[in-house]
């Protein structure tokens, strides 16, 4: 079986958070805001990637604010795929994806 593990990064309020909880809970849009407020949060699933193929993926939540700069960029080291995510209601959320979660990501991600 593959393993792969997906990292979410973007400003707060993008719904990061709101992912995790989706795969943790197995499809289930949370009702409730969820905010990570330290470190990183993970959920686990396995899908049918069709052919019959199947994957285990980790979907890893990660904290934006500056103070875990450091401990963001050791998310990269396993990430399979990172994903930016922005608040489509959100302009400025869409220019810190260009301003700052990019730039970030090409220093820490590999490949």
């Amino acid at each position: 079986m593959q393993a792969y593990t997906a990292v979410l990064v973007g400003e707060s309020g993008t719904g990061k958070s709101s992912l995790v909880a989706t795969v943790a809970s197995g499809g289930h849009f949370p009702s409730a805001h969820h905010y990570l407020s330290v470190g990183t949060a993970s959920a686990h699933t396995t899908t049918s990637a069709g052919a019959g193929v199947t994957a285990y993926v980790t979907v890893m939540d990660t904290a934006s604010p500056h103070e875990y700069d450091r401990l963001r960029a050791l998310a990269y080291v396993s990430a399979s795929l990172v994903v930016l995510c922005i608040a489509a209601d959100d302009r400025s959320t869409l220019e810190a994806a260009t301003e700052r979660w990019l730039p970030e990501v090409r220093q820490h991600a590999a490949g």
